[in-house]
């Protein structure tokens, strides 16, 4: 028992102030943040729990993009089955490295043709393509998580022009 107390109590003498912590956190891309997660439950409070953190971390998700110009996505769908989207940056694709595009599989995805109606601060509203059905999908393709929902109005499809 002395020796496991003697391995914990360094750990606590080095505690990093909860402002700090939420300061470089916050400055951690989407990815690296759900692998963070798993490292204490402080480090899921903040990054999950907390209302304020999101918000901060979006703002500056947002000018970090926006200085390296990597704010903007291309989502290519892969037809028939329409179950693969693959996601390029301008970046990438400015410098023509297309081919390193990532692959995101979302298991929703089987048997719907989706087709992507917008994307907005890494969001995605997607819909089906059958012209009867009223189901849309808002993803985020960072935490492959999604939202499945009928829309409760009535559409109608008409020819437009203008």
């Amino acid at each position: 028992m002395e020796k496991r107390q003697k391995l914990i109590a360094p750990a606590e003498r080095h505690h990093i102030p909860h402002e700090i912590l939420e300061n470089i956190l916050c400055r951690l891309p989407a990815k690296s943040l759900l692998r963070f997660k798993a490292v204490s439950k402080s480090w899921k409070s903040i990054i999950c729990d907390d209302p304020g953190f999101s918000d901060v971390h979006l703002r500056q998700s947002k000018i970090s993009a926006s200085s390296s110009n990597k704010n903007l996505m291309f989502w290519i769908e892969t037809y028939p089955n329409g179950n693969k989207t693959n996601l390029i940056t301008l970046q990438d694709f400015e410098s023509m490295k297309s081919r390193k595009r990532k692959q995101i599989e979302f298991p929703m995805e089987q048997g719907l043709h989706l087709e992507v109606l917008c994307h907005c601060d890494g969001l995605a509203l997607r819909r089906t393509r059958k012209a009867k059905d009223k189901t849309y999908v808002l993803c985020n393709p960072s935490s492959r998580t999604w939202v499945q929902f009928r829309c409760p109005y009535r559409i109608y499809h008409r020819p437009r022009c203008g």
